[in-house]
């Protein structure tokens, strides 16, 4: 029974209910809803990883170790210093 919970939970099941979670996050740059199979969260926000990205450069920052958050605005490394 547990192991059914476990997989139950990595498909978005909740196992008391039984039902499929289809509540989609929002991105915080576009608005549009998060179906992809990541998000990525920053600042307290979800992201498309096609959205993130440096609001001083404007390059992703989607495949980069890490980004730098400063009133609500997102930077890169380099950007940030």
């Amino acid at each position: 029974m547990q192991q059914n919970s476990r997989v139950a939970l990595a498909f978005g099941m909740c196992p008391s209910e039984n039902k499929i979670k289809t509540e989609l996050r929002s991105c915080a740059a576009c608005g549009e809803p998060i179906s992809d199979r990541y998000l990525l969260e920053v600042g307290g926000c979800t992201w498309h990883g096609s959205c993130l990205r440096c609001c001083v450069c404007l390059s992703p920052l989607d495949r980069q170790p890490s980004c730098f958050l400063r009133e609500r605005q997102v930077y890169c490394k380099a950007d940030y210093t």
